[in-house]
């Protein structure tokens, strides 16, 4: 009941947009700083922000609504195909490939760290790598996952083994409450890239507070897609896309939007896999 309420909601809104029609496409605005910034002086000035907005100034047949929404409310929406629903930066995963159409790749995901207190330091293993496994199966420690966030395969097969463990809890979080959590000791810890980390801290002014351990089941890397879901203007939409992407890809317009809020570290693993993997990927 509550999502066709929800539904219902998202036409009205449409409606008032433009005439609800084929050409239609909305946009989800997810609470990822920042990768797309929803709030503040930096809003809507992301690196996913500002590629958003430069292909839809390029699709211009079509009729754009960014609309702010959590990741399980978006795949409920692209699993419906009663309207068109498209995003930036998703994973490609064999279940997601079922409802989804996918452009060539569009974004650069680091891999998620590990975030725990410094001052916790002693509940994990001292270097700065930890075994995500080892972690999820002590039940003394207190980890939180975001609801419909993948956090690559390896990741996520792990965090469905414990999800119905009392010390493990997945719901729809914002980052900042992650944060908050950790703070007052809530929680032990939570997955999240580093650097999208570093600009919440920054902009909280709590930079000294949180350690990011490396994640030893994780790959370095990920690569982030455009995707709608498979209606007719949902694929038109992916092979523009596509096309677009082919051809500005190579800019250093594009790489200064990938690079866009990262520290020096993450800036450097970015610019490699950037020539290394991101622009030999043609499908």
């Amino acid at each position: 009941m509550k999502y066709i309420l929800v539904l219902y909601i998202l036409y009205s809104f449409c409606g008032k947009c433009s005439a609800l029609s084929k050409n239609e496409v909305i946009w989800p605005l997810f609470d990822s700083p920042p990768s797309i910034i929803l709030e503040g002086t930096n809003q809507g000035q992301g690196n996913v922000d500002l590629i958003m907005q430069f292909i839809q100034n390029t699709l211009r047949d079509y009729s754009h609504v960014n609309m702010v929404m959590n990741y399980e409310r978006f795949f409920k929406f692209a699993q419906s195909n009663t309207i068109t629903v498209c995003a930036i930066g998703v994973d490609k995963t064999p279940d997601r490939l079922k409802f989804l159409y996918y452009s060539v790749p569009t974004t650069i995901e680091l891999a998620p760290a590990m975030i725990v207190r410094k001052d916790e330091l002693k509940n994990f293993i001292a270097q700065q790598e930890v075994s995500l496994k080892e972690t999820l199966n002590n039940t003394q420690l207190k980890g939180v996952f975001v609801a419909g966030n993948t956090y690559t395969s390896e990741a996520d097969i792990l965090i469905a083994a414990y999800k119905n463990k009392a010390h493990i809890n997945i719901r729809n979080y914002r980052k900042a409450q992650l944060l908050e959590l950790l703070m007052r000791k809530r929680i032990d810890y939570f997955l999240h890239p580093p650097s999208a980390i570093n600009y919440l801290t920054m902009q909280l002014g709590k930079e000294r507070i949180f350690a990011s351990l490396v994640v030893k089941e994780i790959p370095s890397h990920t690569l982030g897609y455009t995707v709608c879901n498979k209606t007719l203007t949902g694929k038109r939409v992916i092979e523009e896309v596509s096309m677009l992407l082919r051809r500005k890809r190579s800019s250093l317009e594009y790489l200064d939007m990938l690079g866009k809020w990262q520290d020096k570290n993450s800036l450097q693993q970015i610019l490699k896999i950037y020539h290394d993997d991101f622009l030999n990927q043609m499908n």
